[in-house]
């Protein structure tokens, strides 16, 4: 009897003590799942200032195409001020008539001048939603003609012409451009990784609707 009842105090045991570590190892999976969350939160807010505080360049120089009626005499100088600024930029650009004809900076950029965007099938989506809308739009990422990914705002910049149905015409665009690694080495994003972290950075292709990792 005493064997009996030594064996089921320590069969009781067991139960009680595998209950205990299951219940501890649930409340750290939970924990850990729950920092994971909140650095993927963190992150994310990260890079979205980053990408807004980046294209809130593109109405500065908008304001600038509006004022001089089009023409932007001192784009060069601007764009750099701003660059200086918004790290996460890469260049920004004037594309007329969606054509592109001024960049900042212009080395290693230079096969993109003459870019027409609306020819481009990877672009013109984007483009003719940004032009419909009258709003900045944020395309990408795409492989650049000069090399590179990232990701584009582009806001249409529309001019008053009193011969116009609607008393304005559409000018051209300004364009933000944000390359992906400058974005990542710029939000941090490697701490992940040395915490130990796997991440995906992802968007929703605006044609085929499908999940497109960068």
């Amino acid at each position: 009897r005493v064997w009996v009842k030594t064996g089921l105090l320590f069969f009781t045991a067991l139960l009680v003590s595998g209950a205990v570590v299951g219940l501890s190892e649930v409340v750290r999976h939970e924990r850990l799942s729950n920092e994971a969350i909140r650095l993927a939160a963190d992150q994310g807010q990260l890079i979205q200032r980053q990408i807004n505080q980046g294209l809130s360049a593109v109405y500065a120089i908008a304001a600038l195409v509006r004022q001089g009626n089009g023409q932007v005499s001192d784009f060069e100088r601007v764009a750099t001020s701003l660059l200086r600024v918004h790290e996460s930029l890469d260049s920004l650009q004037l594309a007329p008539d969606a054509s592109v004809r001024q960049i900042v900076p212009l080395k290693g950029n230079e096969k993109a001048i003459g870019h027409y965007l609306m020819q481009d099938l990877g672009r013109v989506t984007e483009v003719r939603q940004a032009i419909e809308t009258q709003k900045l739009t944020l395309a990408g990422p795409f492989e650049l003609v000069q090399g590179g990914y990232a990701i584009v705002g582009r806001l249409p910049v529309f001019l008053d012409d009193l011969s116009a149905s609607d008393g304005q015409r559409f000018w051209g665009l300004t364009i933000a451009l944000i390359k992906v690694d400058k974005l990542i080495r710029t939000s941090a994003l490697d701490r992940l990784s040395a915490s130990g972290y796997h991440y995906e950075l992802w968007r929703e292709h605006p044609d085929s609707h499908e999940r497109e990792v960068f």
